[in-house]
């Protein structure tokens, strides 16, 4: 056996299809065809369980899984499914669902946290310009993407306008109700180390490199359908966002991005994998992206990228270490790639296909996130780790029918 066979003794082709066999008959436990508007429980898992409407959507979607989280459709789970149905060229189901965000913004302004009548307080994080590129990049249709542009210029307000916009000039998390919890909880990251419990005070650096990003692409999209001085007002928004960024994120001496404390006027001192979402949007200088690449080492584990590098004090909080989550790595291996990275992105794809395969083999299950220290499932957090999963299966398939073979 050789040295590549021995680091990565799980990953092998026998193996893999095992799991694509598993994912394959998965889908059809989570594919929602059909909803109606009904009441529902919060699971028994959840501390104050409430009663919610379902808000229906016109097209099927998956749900993370068949358990708690059955029937829902979470917005940023969507992105990373689409991204394993696009691996597929299921693209018809991945129009699905971007058409189901459009219509739930065209209802309430924004997508929100699920669909259900009793989470309209929150988003969750913003991906739609995202997901709307990668579908019009297989599909050429100039017409949908015209109609997509007039739906993420809308969510994109939501975003950048009132409670979320601070007086840095850049975005933050929130939470109608103005609890740090809820504004947590829209983050994604529920719950973290990163915000130190008060969410509320944060430019995080995911969601600014986001909306970074959604600015890019609304100015591709404005020159795609031949509207060039609609595109100059993007390129000059993203200019601006990246100076700010660079202003109150970036910090040259550790070569990190960190969260920034606004009413503190001061960058928090906690690490996470959320700074290589910047590599994901083209955020990052060429120099930049060398001091985080640097930087992997405090992330990087034998089962692949841990949220944050050490507990901080929170050793409960689930998007924290020594947990790993399957969106922080794709996004972290599709950051790496695009700066030429190609040798780490392969390294922390394998590795974390590794783990999934390993822990698979020894539950016949996929997991929800995972401990990519002492490779086992993912600790729990507000409620027990779940089997599943619709994004660990979604990027389980994006890397090995779509990023490994780029790699190879």
């Amino acid at each position: 056996m050789d040295k590549e066979a021995q680091k990565y003794k799980y990953l092998t082709k026998k193996n893999i299809d095992k799991c694509l066999r598993y994912i394959d008959k998965y889908w059809k436990k989570v594919i929602v065809i059909h909803q109606e508007e009904k009441k529902i429980r919060l699971p028994k898992t959840f501390n104050k369980p409430r009663e919610g409407k379902i808000i229906p959507v016109p097209y099927p979607f998956i749900s993370p899984n068949h358990i708690i989280f059955k029937g829902l459709m979470f917005y940023w789970d969507s992105y990373f499914s689409v991204a394993g149905f696009l691996a597929e060229k299921r693209y018809d189901f991945a129009k699905n669902i971007a058409e189901n965000c459009f219509s739930l913004i065209e209802r309430f302004g924004f997508v929100p946290y699920i669909n259900r009548t009793d989470h309209l307080t929150r988003s969750q994080p913003p991906f739609l310009s995202s997901l709307v590129k990668n579908i019009y990049i297989c599909s050429k249709d100039k017409g949908w993407l015209k109609k997509s542009k007039g739906f993420i210029e809308k969510e994109y307000k939501y975003w950048t306008t009132e409670a979320h916009l601070t007086k840095t000039g850049l975005s933050k998390y929130h939470d109608k109700s103005g609890k740090n919890a809820g504004a947590e909880l829209e983050s994604g990251w529920d719950f973290t180390p990163r915000f130190l419990n008060k969410a509320n005070n944060f430019c995080p650096i995911d969601l600014n490199s986001q909306l970074y990003k959604y600015e890019l692409d609304l100015s591709e999209f404005c020159k795609i359908i031949g509207n060039k001085k609609e595109s100059a007002k993007w390129v000059k928004k993203a200019k601006q966002r990246k100076d700010l960024i660079n202003r109150y994120l970036w910090n040259p001496e550790d070569g990190m991005f960190y969260d920034y404390d606004f009413k503190h006027k001061k960058q928090s001192y906690v690490r996470s994998v959320a700074a290589y979402v910047a590599l994901w949007a083209r955020l990052a200088t060429k120099q930049q992206a060398k001091s985080l690449v640097k930087n992997l080492k405090a992330f990087e584990f034998s089962g692949g990228l841990s949220c944050c590098p050490q507990t901080y004090g929170s050793i409960k909080k689930q998007w924290g270490y020594p947990n790993g989550w399957a969106p922080g790595q794709l996004l972290a291996i599709r950051g790496l790639r695009k700066y030429g990275y190609y040798k780490s992105a392969e390294r922390i794809a394998k590795k974390w296909l590794d783990l999934n395969i390993e822990l698979f083999l020894k539950t016949k299950k996929m997991w929800e996130k995972y401990d990519v220290v002492d490779r086992k499932i993912g600790n729990d957090g507000v409620y027990k780790t779940q089997s599943g999963f619709g994004w660990t299966n979604a990027v389980f398939l994006a890397l090995v029918k779509h990023e490994l073979k780029k790699m190879k």
